[in-house]
């Protein structure tokens, strides 16, 4: 039976590939307890920043863990309205630390209201936001409140390795490393991107 792509998304910061060390050095701080701030992060889509803020914030709910399988708390921005404060403050009673907002620069209006939020109960628990614009783009006086990390496409090969085992293990062992690897250049190294060519080889090759 063939996998899904979510089989293979990374759970651990261990498989993720950053173009930077010290990006990784500094998410694991968030992720390992060590560091409690709200954190903005930005970039091309398909950079793996829903991934990343899902690991930090769902290894915030176990002391010292890498990754829990306790799924984090998400708001999408686009989708905004007053029960979403509700949500959050639910969210840090029952023991989550963080609490995800995805597009954040959906939010619009709201951000003055989320501004607000974070100075009223930022001693409660923390916030990750992420957007595909860039910070000036968004309330600067929002952009002050947090840690701003840009997280970069990885370079299209680095994700060779893991690609290579999904069509290992999902009948397309004839595919050669050369032809896997012009599959990936097609992808500029967008996570988004693999998975759709991901699930386009696997359902040709099952027809």
């Amino acid at each position: 039976m063939n996998k899904h792509f979510e089989d293979y998304k990374p759970q651990t910061f261990n498989q993720i590939v950053f173009e930077e060390h010290d990006i990784q050095q500094q998410l694991l701080g968030y992720a390992s307890g060590s560091k409690r701030k709200n954190i903005l992060l930005w970039g091309k889509p398909g950079g793996g920043k829903s991934l990343i803020a899902d690991i930090i914030a769902s290894s915030s709910r176990r002391e010292n863990a890498i990754f829990s399988s306790d799924r984090a708390t998400v708001i999408n921005g686009d989708s905004w309205n007053k029960k979403s404060i509700d949500m959050i403050l639910g969210a840090y009673n029952t023991g989550s630390s963080y609490v995800v907002i995805d597009e954040v620069d959906e939010l619009k209006d709201n951000q003055k209201e989320l501004t607000a939020f974070i100075d009223r109960y930022g001693r409660v628990g923390k916030l990750i936001l992420t957007t595909n614009a860039a910070p000036a783009s968004l309330l600067q006086r929002l952009v002050d409140r947090c840690d701003v990390i840009e997280i970069k496409l990885p370079t299209s090969q680095s994700n060779f390795p893991q690609v290579r085992k999904m069509f290992n293990e999902n009948g397309c062992k004839h595919y050669t490393d050369e032809a896997i690897k012009t599959l990936i250049a097609t992808t500029n190294g967008s996570w988004r991107q693999i998975e759709t060519m991901f699930e386009d080889e696997i359902y040709y090759n099952a027809r």
